[in-house]
């Protein structure tokens, strides 16, 4: 009910486009089944464009239900991007 009520109402109110996206200057996983629908497959090309640092994790034979169907893959394609890439944590002290 919450999300219907309150946050829905707000994601459609939020808008993002490539000029908010140049802000972002992390790099990105784009975890992907290599039998998802096309329109993921879209989704990944503009991820690409709008985040030049995005990498890609491409599990095999799956679909959109990626992390049911093979979790192990999953699990192993974002340890191996987080090992390249480790979350730092930003001082707060000035």
């Amino acid at each position: 009910r919450t999300f219907f009520e309150v946050e829905m109402p707000a994601l459609l109110q939020w808008k993002f486009d490539d000029k908010k996206a140049q802000a972002i200057t992390q790099p990105i996983l784009f975890v992907l089944g290599s039998e998802s629908h096309p329109i993921a497959k879209e989704g990944r090309d503009l991820v690409h464009s709008w985040f030049p640092r995005t990498e890609d994790c491409m599990v095999q034979g799956v679909t959109h239900s990626l992390q049911v169907q093979d979790a192990k893959a999953v699990a192993e394609g974002i340890a191996t991007f987080l090992k390249q890439h480790p979350i730092q944590r930003r001082s707060t002290a000035q």
